[in-house]
């Protein structure tokens, strides 16, 4: 409950800074958190799946089989999202007339949208490993990787709206530092912590 309350509030402070920006700015950062919520739920189903499974394994005693459902669920949830995104890249102002028809917003939420992809695509692997640390019964160690996180997400957003404080796509890139800090604490804690000896 914590860990979603920190998560959550996490947006508060990012449309914070969005406000200071202008109208235009918060205009153009609701469409893109539309478009990126929207393009979240597969990357929650499969982070769901993984935590299901991981679980399940850890109760049956089979822990040698939760590297391998982390393997298989991060490629399919790569692969997905990989697809998925090409839209954003390569046609931006299809996806944001479907939310606009103002041509100064789509210009402007051009950037922000395909950097949102590049944090779809790290969230679809770092997603998933978050959901099988927590499927592992490790909850403290989740909560800790979520904190840390936290702090490397709003140490970028006061910077960025401290020096660039009319860039909007460099607070959006936000999303993949966070994103990025969750993979690469996950990646760490599967490699190297002592997950296996939790007992479920």
């Amino acid at each position: 409950m914590l860990q979603s309350w920190i998560s959550v509030s996490s947006w508060f402070v990012f449309f914070l800074f969005i406000e200071k920006m202008g109208a235009r700015a918060l205009s153009v950062s609701t469409i893109i958190k539309s478009i990126y919520i929207i393009m979240m739920i597969p990357i929650w189903g499969f982070s769901s799946a993984t935590n299901t499974l991981v679980s399940n394994a850890m109760g049956g005693e089979r822990q040698f089989e939760v590297l391998g459902i982390v393997r298989k669920v991060t490629g399919l949830s790569f692969v997905f999202i990989f697809f998925i995104i090409q839209v954003n890249i390569f046609f931006p102002e299809f996806i944001l007339s479907i939310f606009t028809h103002n041509a100064e917003a789509i210009q402007d939420a051009t950037g922000p949208l395909r950097m949102i992809s590049g944090a779809l695509l790290v969230f679809s692997l770092g997603g998933v490993m978050f959901n099988a640390v927590s499927g592992t019964g490790s909850t403290r160690v989740s909560l800790i990787i979520e904190i840390i996180t936290l702090f490397v997400y709003f140490a970028w957003i006061i910077s960025c709206g401290t020096i660039f404080p009319r860039s909007v796509t460099l607070l959006w890139a936000s999303e993949l530092v966070y994103m990025t800090s969750m993979l690469i604490f996950s990646i760490l804690y599967l490699k190297y912590g002592r997950w296996r000896e939790v007992k479920i």
